[in-house]
This record gives C-alpha cells, sequence and structure tokens, in this order.
C-alpha cells in the first residue's frame, strides 16, 4: 500500500543520516507523478524558519491539467471540495485546518518521530500520520501552491484523489457536509475554550447541539474526559490541547457526518 512505501523511503531516510544532523532533517513527501516548482526546496525551508515553530508543513497543491475535458472538470470539483472543507474547518475553529495530501506535505525528523512514524495503509496514511503530528505541535500551512498531483482517476487506492475523479466522472456526486454540521461544530469548539465548562461534563455537554452531545456520549466522553482532566495540568492551554487531542481530526470529521445522517433522518420522519 502507499502507506508503507512512504514509510519506506522516509525511515530510510532517517536511516541514512549521521545522528549529529538529525535535528536538521526535513522529509518531504511526494509522490511519482507529481510535479513541483522550481522553488519548492526553498519555500519549504523557509517555512519551517518561521515562528511559531511549525512541525509539519501542509504544501498548498494545484492537480496537473486533466487529460480530457471530464477529467478536468472532475479535478476541479474535487479541488474545490477539498478546499471548502478545510475552509470551513478554519472557520469553525478546528486545530485540524489543513490539507492532508500525501504528495504535498513536509515534517521536522524530531516530530516524525514523536508521531510514531508514517502509518502503513492502502489509503489515508497522509490523514492519520498528519493528525498524529498536530497533536503535538504545530502544522503550518504554505502560502502558495507549490505541488502538481496527477489528475489520472485509478482504483489505486480504496478512497481520495484517484476514486474520487473516477466517481465524478461517473455523474456522481461526493457527499457534501453541511454548513449546518459546521456550524454546529464551531458552536462546540467555542464551547471547548471555556474552562469551566471543559471542567464540568455534563454541562459542557448540556450547551451544545444534541446532535453533538450525543455524538460525544457515543465515544465515550463521559467516562474518559474526567480521566483526561484527572492527567493534565490544570492551566486552561493544557487543557484545551488535551481536548482537542480527544477531539481531533477523525472524530471530528466522524461528528459532521453524525450531524448529517441525523439531521437528514429527522427530516424524513
Amino acid at each position: 500500500g502507499v502507506g508503507e512505501a512512504r514509510k519506506l523511503g522516509m525511515d530510510a531516510a532517517v536511516a541514512s543520516q549521521k545522528a549529529e544532523l538529525l535535528e536538521h532533517l526535513i522529509l518531504a513527501s511526494l509522490d511519482a507523478d507529481t510535479v513541483v516548482e522550481a522553488d519548492y526546496f526553498p519555500a519549504i525551508l523557509n517555512a519551517f524558519g518561521q515562528e511559531p515553530r511549525p512541525e509539519a508543513l501542509s504544501i498548498p497543491f494545484r492537480h496537473l491539467p486533466g487529460e480530457t475535458p471530464d477529467e478536468e472538470r472532475a479535478i476541479r470539483q474535487y479541488e474545490g471540495y477539498l478546499e471548502r472543507y478545510v475552509a470551513k474547518l478554519r472557520e469553525a475553529g478546528s486545530p485540524y485546518a489543513f490539507q492532508t495530501v500525501g504528495s504535498a506535505f513536509a515534517v521536522r525528523f524530531d516530530a516524525y518521530i514523536r508521531a510514531g512514524g508514517m502509518r502503513i495503509r492502502k489509503g489515508g496514511e497522509d490523514f492519520y500520520f498528519l493528525q498524529a503530528v498536530a497533536k503535538n505541535g504545530v502544522v503550518a500551512v504554505g502560502d502558495k501552491v507549490l505541488v502538481h498531483p496527477s489528475a489520472r482517476p485509478s482504483a489505486r487506492v480504496p478512497f481520495g484523489t484517484g476514486p474520487a475523479v473516477r466517481k465524478l466522472m461517473a455523474g456522481e456526486k461526493l457527499s457534501e457536509i453541511s454548513d449546518e454540521a459546521f456550524g454546529a461544530l464551531g458552536q462546540l469548539l467555542s464551547l471547548a475554550q471555556d474552562p469551566e465548562l471543559l471542567n464540568d461534563t455534563e454541562l459542557f455537554l448540556a450547551q451544545m447541539d444534541s446532535c453533538c452531545s450525543d455524538f460525544l456520549r457515543s465515544e465515550g466522553f463521559s467516562d474518559v474526559w474526567p480521566k483526561v482532566l484527572a492527567n493534565t495540568p490544570k492551566r486552561t492551554d493544557a487543557r484545551i490541547a488535551a481536548f482537542h487531542r480527544w477531539f481531533d481530526g477523525l472524530r471530528t470529521l466522524r461528528c459532521l457526518h453524525t450531524f448529517d445522517r441525523k439531521a437528514a433522518s429527522g427530516s424524513e420522519n
């Protein structure tokens, strides 16, 4: 799978370095059919020199032109789909508001190790890996397009660009998350900035949309959170960070989908 290929390459890069150079090592991830801008490497180095010190960099991208008008239409639709999701996450206040495309990111050596290395998966390895990095530091977002991945439709991975392009070219639609779901997420994340609410599990849950509170309960939040608090410094920033480590990028996505499923079910009834 693609995750294993990335892991083999990144682990080999780490193993090839002298110990005294590892702290300066930055691992950049690409696909074999990806084209980059001439200033790709200087721009990455410059981004990692900024403050606050980023652990990883999500690099802006624009796919190469499609080989046919239908393929071109499909890839631009898919790009718009990805951009909307991240923009809505950012608007809601999520710390996971960055693209997770395997051919468009770079990471520091020490952050790579702390995150447990690249995931071995047939797809989604980039999402799970960058989510783990974000739990320990900042994933910065670059300010210019540097990467041009292939627009090709494929069945090489179970989900992601290739399958999405195939689906769109077949006339199917991608499952968009509603503005109402993002609004409920924004409310939840705003409540999570209040240290008093974070200290009172049931009061916290009672303040948010019932779809979100039901989701958190189903994830075991009521049982888990008091234990997290007991092992977290009483500083406000530490407790907010602990919440975001628990309510991570995957739980965020699942919460959004749960909201829309319940909303659809309610409208049908």
